[in-house]
């Protein structure tokens, strides 16, 4: 298509980017080549050339940056700047002047452009027409004809004529079909002089044959050498305006000479200036010492007395003295306490540079002392610069803070070259900063990960130590429980047995915490009683704490049930008294919990704003400690934040705390005192539920039995403990501590039991795989899964597979014995089945005596 076509050479754009380093150093002009699609190399190569979507995209872009609509005109006009000397120039000084320049103009913007066929025409002494027509299917912008306009300007400039007058009769962007220019100027005095000078030329060549041949000798002669003599006086003349012609040309080149080899060295020096930052900001120093160095290097490369960095803090609500070189210890002592507000308008120059994101220049004081207010005039006042540029950091277009460079005893007047200086070193702070924060943040995270993924081992590891500790409890309560069965009510040895148990019973508590605690199962919300989960929670904790913190608790009775997950709730209340534990952890101090109801209605809202009116229950954590300040508080629920030292803390707890609380759609407040204490109130709403009464019917008996069990289980103790409750109740048991050798005994006689009692982890088969076994052979089969911890099986899921009950190690005489019954009770007749059992074993017996 027309418009991939390449029509524009790239010395075209190479003007734009002269301006741009000229005028606008402040644009990064890779972002400017990336956005328009052309690549940094491709500027100046005169074999390249660019589409015209290219060039709508580059003026596009620095339209937008340097707010300049006549931007293209600017350009224009610069291409015969001394600093554009190249080939246009060449190619227009060449053609000798004005007039030529114009007449000739369409045959270098064929070396410029395929888009478009120049004609020219005379109209006049001093007048020229110029006719511009896009070539078939081409799409020029309304900027390339003020890119012309400018150009024409451009040439003029050249021949130093300031007297040209551009007409545009007609233009393609207000409907006609090519763009026509008329161009008229003012002779130089250089042109008038040489034409007198042929004009008198011409007299004398006539005039001396006239007296050499006849006529009048005397006047003749006069006449012929006054002509002779005006003719050199002419050519003097026009021979001298040339000359000085050419000399301001020449005198512009050099100074621009000058002028570029001092910017050669300045940018060298800029160059070094960056480098050593950049190898400053590679050594691992504190953020001060880096912000110093940088200033140092930036004073003492670029030939500065003072330098000063300040950087916007994490709300961006302030700027703050982060570095500085060259000030006495009076200036830094004044410079560690000062800041800039930027939450408020201002006329001081910092925050003009922050605020509009570009660079100012001051080399007049008492102009400055004139516009600031007193609080901006302040830093002035104390280090008295002669002049100074201040110069915004940014990192991908946001400014962080601000480079201030200046003199005090060097009367240096700031500059361009000043301007270009500090802006590049900005601009690599910015950067490097940036990415050092960003090297800290990840290694912020990558410790954050370590810590969480520690914490996932510790839920892993704790899950196997339950494991282990209810197959030890489970015994200790068994065999407790059937010495209880035994003794008789009287006897003195209940008191301690009853002792045994009930320690046996709270460490079965304990581990069931740590369980919920680490499990990494997703719950769903229930009904949930909160009362319950708080007591675990705070039982966990006296275990845990020092005996410096005093846990004060209250409960209010019958509370009302709230929708949640138990094992969220408890994290929540961790998070908490964690946190109030740290605050306490130096001095000690009370942290009181405590849960009661609270109806939120339109009229008391309060701090509760957030809460929709109705019944909520209250879950208030407090504590003594060091309590925290306002800019603290503000932050406290950000992912990451912690007050704590490195590696004791992540930064999660209350955040997760947040998101638990409002995904509940609850609300969560906070009010602290320094030094007084902290107190955190939760809003969760509840679930009405009508009173209505409750009768409980308690059953102490112990169910028994006279059914076939096979029990299988690698644990020893608990075997035998097993075994030997079940024998006492009535029970046939078959024990088993090998899952492969209970398969083969069931295979044998698959009908010979009633049901199956099975451990889950153990060599050989797991109980799953014996269930899965068993029940093919037997579908019918009752099987209970007794288990200490799993990961990868919960109730659900067994009876998901064929397990009829699931029972959680250690487990009581009367819960085991009550569950059996239950089971086996739904199976059918189990006197039928005895008799059946007892038939089979009479034929196996008449067998075996026969074989004997």
């Amino acid at each position: 298509m027309e418009k991939d076509k390449e029509l524009y050479n790239s010395l075209v754009l190479d003007t734009y980017v002269k301006l741009i380093n000229e005028k606008y150093p402040e644009i990064l002009i890779d972002d400017l080549m990336e956005y328009a699609g052309i690549e940094n190399y491709e500027i100046g190569d005169y074999s390249v050339w660019f589409t015209q979507a290219q060039v709508n995209r580059f003026h596009e872009k620095l339209s937008s940056l340097t707010d300049n609509l006549k931007i293209a005109r600017e350009a224009g006009r610069f291409a015969a700047h001394p600093r554009c000397l190249g080939e246009i120039r060449g190619m227009i000084l060449s053609l000798g002047g004005i007039r030529n320049a114009f007449k000739m103009i369409g045959n270098y913007a064929k070396r410029l452009n395929r888009s478009s066929i120049y004609t020219t025409k005379s109209i006049g002494r001093n007048k020229i027409q110029i006719r511009v027509t896009p070539k078939k299917g081409v799409r020029e912008k309304e900027f390339q004809c003020q890119n012309r306009i400018g150009n024409f300007t451009g040439i003029a400039d050249i021949f130093y004529n300031k007297d040209i007058t551009i007409d545009h009769p007609k233009c393609l962007f207000k409907g006609d079909d090519s763009c026509t220019y008329v161009i008229s100027w003012k002779e130089s005095a250089h042109s008038v002089l040489n034409r007198l000078k042929w004009l008198s030329g011409l007299a004398t060549l006539v005039l001396f044959p006239v007296y050499m041949f006849g006529g009048v000798p005397v006047v003749t002669g006069q006449v012929a050498m006054g002509s002779f003599i005006v003719f050199l006086i002419l050519g003097w003349g026009a021979q001298t305006a040339g000359t000085s012609r050419l000399k301001r040309s020449l005198n512009e080149i050099y100074e621009n000479k000058e002028d570029l080899l001092k910017q050669i060295d300045i940018n060298a020096e800029n160059s070094r200036a960056i480098i050593d930052i950049g190898h400053a900001l590679r050594m691992e120093l504190t953020d001060s010492d880096i912000f110093n160095r940088i200033a140092e290097i930036t004073g003492r490369r670029l030939k500065y007395d003072r330098v000063m960095i300040m950087i916007a803090n994490e709300a961006v609500t302030q700027l703050i003295y982060r570095g500085g070189f060259g000030f006495t210890p009076k200036e830094m002592a004044f410079l560690e306490k000062y800041t800039i507000s930027l939450q408020e308008p201002s006329e001081g120059v910092f925050f003009k540079s922050f605020n509009q994101n570009k660079p100012i220049l001051v080399n007049d004081m008492k102009q400055l002392k004139e516009k600031s207010t007193r609080r901006s005039f302040s830093l002035a006042e104390q280090i008295q610069p002669v002049a100074f540029i201040c110069c915004p950091i940014t990192f991908e277009d946001t400014v962080i803070g601000i480079i201030v460079a200046g003199n005090v005893e060097t009367p240096k007047k700031m500059g361009r070259n000043d301007k270009h200086l500090v802006m590049g070193v900005a601009q690599q702070i910015g950067g490097a900063y940036h990415k050092q924060t960003f090297e800290i943040q990840r290694n912020e995270f990558n410790h954050q990960l370590a810590e969480l993924q520690k914490m996932k081992t510790l839920g892993i590891l704790s899950g196997g130590i339950a494991h282990d500790f209810n197959n030890i409890l489970s015994p200790i309560i068994g065999y407790t429980d059937l010495c209880l069965s035994i003794i008789p009510e009287e006897h003195e040895i209940r008191h301690f047995l009853s002792r045994i148990r009930k320690a046996s019973v709270r460490a079965q508590d304990l581990v069931k915490q740590i369980l919920t605690f680490s499990t990494q199962v997703e719950q769903k919300n229930v009904r949930l009683k909160m009362g319950g989960v708080v007591n675990e929670a705070l039982q966990l904790l006296k275990a845990t704490l020092p005996a410096t913190i005093e846990i004060k608790q209250h409960i209010a009775p019958r509370l009302s049930p709230i929708l949640a997950d138990p094992t969220q709730i408890h994290q929540v209340i961790m998070n908490l008294c964690t946190n109030a534990y740290h605050a306490m952890k130096k001095n000690g101090g009370i942290l009181s919990v405590s849960l009661d109801q609270k109806k939120i209605d339109p009229k008391s809202l309060g701090d509760q704003h957030h809460l929709a009116p109705g019944p909520y229950i209250r879950l208030t954590v407090s504590d003594t400690g060091h309590g925290m300040d306002k800019e603290t508080l503000e932050k406290i629920f950000e992912p990451y934040f912690t007050t704590k030292k490195k590696g004791t803390g992540t930064g999660l707890g209350l955040s997760i705390t947040h998101g638990i609380v409002t995904r509940m759609k609850g609300h969560i407040s906070v009010t602290s005192t320094p030094d007084q204490g902290t107190c955190f109130n939760i809003y969760l709403p509840q679930i009405i539920v009508e009173d209505t009464p409750v009768h409980f019917v308690t059953d102490n008996s112990i169910p028994s039995g006279s059914e076939s069990i096979l029990v299988v289980d690698d644990d020893e103790l608990i075997l035998d403990l097993i075994t030997e409750t079940l024998q006492r109740l009535g029970y046939d048991i078959t024990a088993c501590n090998d899952s492969t050798l209970a398969y083969d005994t069931f295979c044998r006689t698959p009908d010979a039991f009633d049901l199956i009692i099975t451990d889950m982890t153990m060599p050989g088969m797991t109980g799953v795989d014996l269930a899965h076994a068993t029940l093919k052979i037997r579908p019918d089969i009752p099987i209970v899964l007794c288990t200490g911890y799993s990961d990868t099986i919960d109730e659900n899921m067994a009876k998901a597979i064929g397990f009829k009950s699931f029972l959680m190690k250690p487990v009581g005489v009367q819960q085991l014995a009550t569950c059996l019954r239950k089971m086996l009770n739904n199976t059918g007749d189990p006197g039928r089945k005895k008799e059946k059992r007892q038939a089979d074993n009479l034929v196996q017996s008449s067998f075996d005596s026969e074989s004997e």
